[in-house]
């Protein structure tokens, strides 16, 4: 089970609140769900809060903390810079760089993309960036 800080839950309160279209279709999915669900808070109630699970994913993302993730290579790798990482290597991968681009204003640094939560994997099995945000994946 994934943990969340207490801050990076602040972070999402704090991104709702000042984003009021986001609010606005936030709170139009759960009264859709409320009215087929009733107000119980129960797991099918949740699934079906696809808009706000995409939210808090793109919300983590981008309040990612400066923290290192480390994973082993599983093959020979040459990157698009010409650098080699031989199998069995360890690399950390940065998650707070992956998701901020300071050619950007802070401005368009907050700007949410649920779509690309919302798109269902191909590969239910494959890893993909979004894992990075709990914590797992190889």
């Amino acid at each position: 089970m994934s943990m969340i800080p207490t801050p990076r839950i602040h972070n999402i309160l704090i991104d709702i609140s000042v984003q009021p279209d986001l609010y606005k279709v936030l709170v139009n999915e759960q009264r859709k769900v409320i009215k087929k669900h009733g107000y119980k808070i129960t797991m099918a109630s949740l699934m079906e809060m696809k808009i706000l699970d995409s939210f808090i994913q793109e919300s983590l993302a981008l309040s990612s903390p400066a923290s290192y993730m480390h994973r082993e290579v599983k093959s020979d790798v040459f990157l698009s810079n010409g650098d080699f990482i031989k199998k069995g290597s360890l690399l950390s991968v940065c998650s707070f760089s992956k998701y901020h681009n300071p050619k950007k204003s802070e401005y368009s640094l907050r700007q949410f993309e649920l779509s690309k939560y919302l798109q269902p994997k191909i590969d239910k099995n494959a890893n993909d960036d979004s894992d990075l945000i709990w914590g797992y994946g190889e």
